[in-house]
């Protein structure tokens, strides 16, 4: 019955390609489920919270910080344009960073924050590292 199988496998091509497919899925669904056993005994629920609440916004604000212009980086037919949209898509990337800073910075200065933001302040610092790095990964 293996032998058969194997043999199958070699043959058609169509087959063994949809196979590692499906295993490269199955295992990359696994492996997060697996984790979650191991993470849910070192973090509380309220760590996993504030995760939430922070990667969400800094995801929010990660599609606003390139100005969707790395969607445009394909388009140009001179490898000059394509550079200049790389390094507008960056700039703009890094002046929405540091205005998302300089926010966080009086946030934390004046502690004006909502209820829901108090437990993600220690890390307001960090949303703008965050954007902008997402930002850095979307262009490139």
């Amino acid at each position: 019955m293996v032998r058969k199988l194997t043999k199958k496998l070699n043959e058609n091509d169509y087959l063994r390609n949809t196979l590692t497919l499906m295993m490269g899925s199955g295992l990359s669904q696994l492996i997060p489920f697996l984790m979650s056993v191991v993470l849910t005994r070192l973090f509380t629920k309220e760590d996993f919270g504030a995760f939430t609440l922070f990667s969400s916004i800094a995801a929010f604000l990660g599609v606003f910080t390139t100005m969707r212009y790395e969607l445009t980086i394909m388009l140009p037919k001179k490898n000059s344009d394509a550079f200049n949209l790389v390094a507008l898509s960056l700039g703009i990337s890094f002046i929405v960073s540091i205005v998302v800073l300089i926010i966080s910075l009086i946030f934390s200065y004046f502690h004006i924050a909502a209820e829901s933001l108090k437990s993600i302040s220690p890390w307001l610092y960090l949303l703008a590292v965050s954007i902008f790095l997402t930002s850095i990964v979307r262009v490139f």
